[in-house]
Parts: structure tokens; sequence; C-alpha cells
């Protein structure tokens, strides 16, 4: 459902899907793009057209569409990447196997799997969690800090999880 209502608010202001899709650069680069060039389009098409030459509108005119285009595009892509059925399937794996290795203490093992996990997903909450678990048990303190901080900004600060708190 998140997803058609980021594609919804992507096609009307281009770059917005993306900010809501975690890309939130990306996002307001594409947005002030087309901006500029949508502005620039209605200058020389409604404000002042007898100012400008013909080429020049259809230039703007070109811009608008490419950066209207190109942000449904680069949206669809990173939707794909994250809502993927087969990606899907293959971060399940991942982290079932790494849930494996770790209880039965293969740490390294279980800290190859997620790390490959998150080169697939890196925006993925329970990944990201379960990361974060796994170097707090391996006592690497920076590495759990910057995990968990990245917990808290995936989550939104929704639940505000930190080392020691339950999460159940």
């Amino acid at each position: 459902m998140r997803s058609i209502l980021t594609w919804i608010l992507n096609m009307f202001v281009p770059g917005a899907g993306l900010i809501l899709a975690r890309r939130e650069w990306l996002g307001l680069a594409v947005a002030l793009l087309f901006v500029l060039s949508a502005q620039a389009m209605v200058v020389t098409t409604l404000i002042a057209p007898e100012e400008v030459d013909g080429w020049f509108r259809a230039l703007f005119l070109v811009g608008t569409v490419v950066v209207w285009g190109g942000s449904q595009w680069l949206l669809y892509r990173r939707l794909r990447k994250n809502f993927g059925v087969g990606v899907a399937r293959e971060l399940g794996v991942l982290c079932d196997e790494a849930r494996a290795a770790e209880a039965d203490g293969r740490l390294e093992e279980a800290h190859d799997l997620l790390r490959a996990a998150i080169s697939i997903n890196d925006e993925h909450e329970v990944i990201a969690l379960q990361w974060a678990e796994l170097l707090t048990k391996m006592d690497r303190g920076k590495d759990a800090d910057r995990a968990w901080r990245r917990v808290r900004y995936l989550s939104y600060g929704s639940k505000g999880l930190d080392r020691g708190q339950d999460t159940a």
C-alpha cells in the first residue's frame, strides 16, 4: 500500500516518492531539477513567449519531461530493489541462515551472511536489528553503536530501541 501512495505522489511531485523511499538527497535533487525546468518552461511559454525562440521553449519542455520520466524510473528501480519477490525470498534465506549460524556459535559466518543481506537491501529494519544484535554479541563496540543508531534511524524513532532494552 505504501508503495502505491509513493508512486502516486511521485507522479504529481517528481522526487517526493524518492524521499519517501528513503533516498532523501536524490529526491531533493530531482525535485529541484523538475521545479527549475518546469518554471523555465512556464516562463518561456506563458509569460514571455515572444521574448524567447521556439527551440528554447521546446528545450525546457523536453527537459521537464525527461526529469519527470527519470524520477519515475529511479523510483521504479528503488521499489523493485526493495520489494521484489525474489529479493524478499533471498533476504529471508540469508537471515534464517544467519540466525542458525549465530545460534550454533558461528558468529563470523553469521556476520558474513548478514553483510551479504545488507549489501542487497541496506534499508531493511529487521536485518539492521539483527546486524546490531550480532555486533553487540561479538563485542564490537563502535560498530555496534553505529548499527544501533542505524536501527533507530530506520525506525524513525518509533520505538526508540536501544542496547539493553527489551524489544518484545
